[in-house]
């Protein structure tokens, strides 16, 4: 199995990085949370985040630019998973929430 040539992080600064493996070299840096970043998930087509802010987004990895925002968590996201039509959020408000791609 051939090694991850990208990986994504985040942190309390609010923004996500995008770095390649086998140089460390930062590629891309994505802003538009309003405070630190807890929860990330990615595939090829797609990276989804959530933080303190309440708010989750999504992005194209080949720019970093905010492609859609979700709101409907009241305390902060800690966790998203990620699938090809929708995508599932968690949060410290005990909630658990689901979104669709297609209804966006």
């Amino acid at each position: 199995m051939e090694p991850p040539r990208f990986i994504i992080t985040s942190g309390v600064d609010a923004t996500i990085r995008l770095w390649e493996t086998n140089t460390g070299r930062c590629l891309r840096t994505f802003f538009g949370h309003l405070e630190g970043i807890w929860a990330l998930s990615a595939d090829t087509l797609r990276i989804a985040s959530g933080g303190l802010d309440r708010m989750v987004k999504i992005w194209d990895p080949r720019i970093p630019t905010c492609q859609d925002t979700y709101e409907g968590h009241s305390a902060a996201v800690n966790c998203i998973g990620l699938s090809d039509s929708r995508f599932i959020t968690g949060g410290d408000d005990y909630q658990v929430r689901m979104y669709d791609f297609r209804a966006s």
